[in-house]
């Protein structure tokens, strides 16, 4: 009977702590991909315990991780074509400039070309202050998602934290049982 119970009792603890592991260690090879940069891989855990709760979460860390990176590269994307524009806009003030020194240096051609070559640079310098402050805004909101990125990934570190502690606990309950079945 001892050894019938010891068996079916290491069957049970076997199976329990399998249940465990198992989803934690693909849980610890996600995180691993994830801190590699790799955001394609994905925990195949679906259950409605704490684990699957866990797992759940990280896929939605790791959503909400390719999601911000995705805004990064857009909003970096859209910084270099705002970059680029200002180039062409820096281009232009200097074709405008050149423009209205010879304007100036020859002044028999008249004020109305002088006055429209001045209204010209104007337009411009609105412009390219418009571009500068919708270029600021964009890198503000690039910082937000950067600091909330961060804030979700510093949650699911503590989450599995405190999962491989509850691990530990187990497994030194089913190292007790062990040497009590031992004992008996």
């Amino acid at each position: 009977l001892a050894i019938v119970s010891f068996l079916v009792a290491s069957k049970i603890f076997y199976s329990i702590s399998k249940n465990i592991v198992d989803p934690v260690g693909n849980i610890v090879v996600f995180s691993k991909k994830i801190a590699e940069g790799e955001f394609d891989y994905n925990i195949e855990y679906s259950g409605k315990d704490e684990i699957g709760e866990l797992a759940l979460n990280f896929r939605k860390m790791c959503e909400s991780l390719k999601q911000t990176i995705q805004n990064i590269k857009d909003q970096a994307y859209k910084t270099e074509d705002m970059s680029n524009n200002l180039s062409n806009n820096a281009k232009q003030m200097t074709l405008v400039t050149n423009e209205v020194a010879n304007a100036i240096q020859e002044v028999t051609k008249g004020a109305t070309e002088q006055a429209s070559d001045l209204s010209e640079v104007t337009n411009n310098i609105i412009n390219l202050d418009k571009e500068i402050n919708n270029m600021k805004s964009k890198l503000e909101l690039a910082k937000h998602s950067s600091n909330e990125t961060e804030e979700k990934a510093n949650i699911g570190k503590e989450k599995i934290d405190i999962l491989l502690k509850s691990i530990e606990d187990i497994k030194e309950s089913f190292e007790i049982v062990s040497n009590k079945v031992n004992v008996l």
